[in-house]
């Protein structure tokens, strides 16, 4: 709410280069009324200026722990662990599969590796607190209802960073141009991850895609 002379910070392309700069409230409702999306309002996250550690169940969000958490929400299997159900997790890649597997070693648990194991390769045995976190911020559940967890939106920026990088490393591509992507099966998610690169300056266009075989899909284009 504010004055319609009231500048807000915005991006936008006039069809031939991406700009930044300040837009009045006036122009942005104009474009709002016709039908455009001409102006994307880059808001500050208010988080950034914290600086004082998360603590939930009894665990310190750590960037240690921000980037488990990212990493769990990109390619771990969380639906039904309330009800006794295992905490997987499926990646082949080297460097975030160690950076998963200290991040479990320092909550007192274990990543152990199998072909056996029906949802993926990975599985988190001993780590009741691990179990315990995820169900208190809301991260028992299936790919389609994950989103980012209050407890990383309230985190220093740092911590934010750190959950990032897990996301992108299991959810993100990165391609020989340059162009940065992030998919993933929810909406919700998708939103949220787009609204935290705006906070950094970052302009993320959010499309629904559909897989050959036809499941629903929102993809990231990072600018």
């Amino acid at each position: 709410i504010g004055s319609e002379k009231h500048p807000i910070w915005c991006s936008w392309h006039d069809g031939q280069k991406r700009h930044f700069g300040f837009v009045s409230l006036s122009s942005i409702s104009a474009g709002i009324r016709n039908g455009l999306s001409f102006y994307t309002p880059l808001i500050p996250h208010p988080s950034f200026t914290k600086s004082e550690l998360k603590t939930i169940s009894g665990v310190i969000i750590t960037e240690q722990i921000g980037y488990l958490l990212g990493a769990l929400v990109g390619d771990g299997c969380l639906g039904g662990i309330t009800k006794g159900q295992s905490i997987e997790f499926s990646n082949v890649d080297q460097v975030c599969i160690h950076a998963v597997y200290e991040a479990v070693k320092s909550l007192g648990g274990q990543l152990v590796r199998s072909d056996l194991f029906r949802r993926a390769d990975h599985r988190i045995v001993g780590c009741k607190v691990l179990r315990k976190l995820l169900v208190e911020i809301g991260l028992d559940c299936g790919s389609y209802h994950k989103r980012v967890p209050d407890c990383i939106i309230e985190s220093p920026k740092p911590v934010i960073c750190a959950f990032l990088r897990g996301l992108f490393d299991t959810d993100g591509t990165a391609e020989k141009t340059g162009h940065v992507n992030f998919c993933t099966t929810s909406e919700h998610l998708g939103l949220d991850v787009q609204s935290i690169l705006s906070a950094f300056g970052i302009l993320a266009v959010r499309k629904p895609r559909k897989t050959a075989s036809g499941k629903q899909t929102w993809n990231l284009s990072l600018f």
